[in-house]
């Protein structure tokens, strides 16, 4: 049996088909991938010895461009030869995004295709680990919240200005508290009534009537124990 492989002029002709600047950026992508490889695995991408190992180096890079600072010296960089390799652009000291490493990913299956890898961008290593990188810059930019502390709580209700007669005061004393205890979402504390506490000795018992996660109503109890300090819902 005979196998025959495309030359080196199909192969420079299969590049041009694509559009000027999506090959410059295929290329400065490639190029990048190439230097990252022969920095931390003393290797050319193109000259590993399966598949799998080509994926493997492919996720890790992935992975190293979302999360590494020295990724970081790259962004807006060329290594096209003839161009600036440095970074120049004080606007890049963040990571890059999810969205950029996406087309990385795409420049480098394209590339490892051109040169007769059957490369697929759905393999597991390649696929989940995009996937994260994506959730994680989603759970960024929803600006979660941090949680508190005990530590935390204790700065919070001594800024508290202590006047008894300011019932905003006492509201917002109350309201925290019962939030870091009750771990209770802002829509819970604030459909709660005076009825739905059931004050005794040990603590507090509180109906919770409606939240996200009981759609129905029929509600929830919680108990809160007395804690004995100055910090007590």
């Amino acid at each position: 049996m005979v196998k025959i492989t495309i030359n080196d002029n199909v192969t420079k002709l299969k590049e041009k088909s694509k559009a000027k600047n999506t090959q410059n950026k295929y290329e400065g992508d490639w190029l990048k991938f190439i230097d990252y490889c022969k920095s931390k695995y003393h290797c050319n991408p193109l000259e590993v010895d399966d598949l799998d190992s080509a994926y493997a180096l492919t996720a890790n890079y992935m992975d190293w461009l979302h999360e590494d600072p020295e990724a970081k010296i790259l962004k807006g960089s060329s290594n096209i030869p003839g161009r600036e390799k440095i970074n120049n652009n004080p606007y890049s000291s963040t990571a890059y995004k999810a969205s950029t490493i996406q087309r990385i990913l795409a420049s480098i299956t394209y590339k490892y295709r051109l040169n007769g890898f059957q490369f697929d961008r759905k393999n597991p290593n390649i696929a989940e680990t995009i996937s994260a990188i994506v959730r994680n810059e989603k759970n960024l930019k929803s600006g979660q919240a941090k949680e508190i502390l005990k530590d935390d709580l204790v700065k919070i209700i001594e800024a508290i200005p202590k006047n008894d007669d300011d019932f905003r005061n006492i509201r917002d004393k109350a309201l925290i508290l019962m939030g870091f205890y009750s771990f209770c979402r802002r829509s819970e504390l604030l459909g709660m009534k005076f009825e739905h506490l059931n004050f005794g000795d040990d603590g507090i018992q509180v109906l919770i009537p409606f939240s996200k996660t009981d759609q129905s109503g029929e509600g929830r109890m919680i108990f809160l124990p007395k804690t004995n300090d100055d910090y007590c819902p």
